[in-house]
This record gives C-alpha cells, structure tokens and sequence, in this order.
C-alpha cells in the first residue's frame, strides 16, 4: 500500500470548515430574527391597547371639559355657591372712560 502525501490546501480546509459552520449560523440567526420579530409584534400589541385606552380616556375628559365649562352650568353654580344674580337693566350705569393726561413734553420745537 502506497500512502499519498497530498499536499494540504489552506483554502480547502477552510471550505470544508464554513460549510459546516455556516448552516449553523444561518439557522441561529433565523432563531433570532424570528424571535426579535414575535417581540416586536408583542410590543405592538401592547402599544396598540395603551392608545386605545388613551382615546378613550380622551374622549371622557372632552366631555367632562364640555360639560364643566357649560354656560349652564356656570350660570347654575354662580347663582347657587356665590348668590350672584342678574341686575335689572334700569339699575345699570354705565361710567364712560375718560384717557388719562399724557406728559407735558418741554423743547424748542412746537408742543402738540
């Protein structure tokens, strides 16, 4: 029997090395990716009941506002708390306003 001293190739070695190594690493990173994604569409979900919840809560409080700032009842709780009421429009002056003096400028040139 003859042994045959082949001369190894640095190159071949490394072929045969990554064709091993490199389905593995595809399947790990297919493992990951899909993994990262399922977390993404759960965060989405979550973000997706907080902003419905949100625009419920929104709507309430417009309507709270609406229903707080009424002229109704405004009028309702000035009347009732502070005992305000509406005048007789024959008790009502009316005080004209009169502009108040402006300074007296001092010069050479021709007061106006």
């Amino acid at each position: 029997m003859r042994h045959v001293f082949r001369k190894k190739n640095p190159f071949l070695s490394l072929l045969r090395v990554m064709l091993v190594l490199l389905p593995a690493v595809l399947v790990f990173a297919i493992i990951w990716l899909r993994s990262n994604i399922v977390a993404v569409e759960y965060e989405l979900g979550q973000l997706e009941k907080q902003k419905r919840a949100l625009q419920s809560e929104r709507i309430q409080l417009v309507a709270e506002k609406a229903e707080l700032t009424s002229l109704d009842k405004i009028e309702r709780l000035a009347v009732r708390r502070f005992g305000l009421t509406y005048t007789d429009r024959k008790k009502v002056v009316f005080v004209r306003e009169t502009p108040e003096p402006a300074p007296f400028s001092a010069g050479f040139g021709e007061n106006r």
